[in-house]
């Protein structure tokens, strides 16, 4: 019983170090192994690019940033702040997706971050 409280003992110790070894530093994924860590940051001619081809959820996630740049800009949400806008209902999640495509096709060398800014002027922030 011994024996095999320390193998246990020495298995975790192994662990540890191993795990303190892997996290010592910033993880970096090879290209293409998880898309992009912030999507407001990509390049336009890139996203124009992929977005043909990319994985449905290419769309949410410039929903969920530009949601994040509505309530920084307003402190609301994004259902709450079209709601008080005239004709902000008419933005679906189709619309908001096809007009930051739109703007990063016509504006290569800007950023999705970019045509976010220019759907907010546009809905009328």
């Amino acid at each position: 019983m011994n024996s095999r409280r320390a193998l246990q003992s020495a298995l975790v110790l192994a662990l540890v170090i191993v795990s303190a070894a892997v996290s010592s530093g910033p993880i970096r994924l090879r290209e293409g192994m998880g898309g992009v860590a912030d999507i407001g940051a990509t390049k336009c001619d890139y996203y124009a690019y992929i977005h043909p081809n990319a994985p449905t959820g290419l769309n949410q996630a410039v929903l969920y940033w530009f949601q994040g740049y509505v309530h920084a800009r307003s402190g609301k949400a994004i259902d709450a702040w079209l709601a008080g806008i005239p004709g902000g209902d008419q933005w679906t999640f189709d619309r908001i997706g096809g007009h930051v495509l739109d703007y990063c096709t016509a504006n290569p060398g800007a950023t999705v971050a970019d045509g976010g800014s220019d759907l907010w002027k546009q809905i009328g922030g």
